[in-house]
C-alpha cells in the first residue's frame, strides 16, 4: 500500500514544521533512516 506522498512533498511538509533551513537535514535524516519510503 502506498500513501502517495513523494519525498519532495514530505520534505516540504517537514520543513514547514522544522524550519526551512533544516530541510536538507530532514532529507538526509529521512533518506538515511528510510522515513521517505511509505510503501508497505
Amino acid at each position: 500500500m502506498s500513501y502517495g506522498i513523494s519525498p519532495t512533498v514530505f520534505a516540504r511538509l517537514m520543513a514547514y514544521f522544522t524550519g526551512e533551513e533544516d530541510i536538507q537535514k530532514v532529507i538526509l535524516f529521512g533518506s538515511r533512516h528510510g522515513l521517505l519510503q511509505f510503501r508497505h
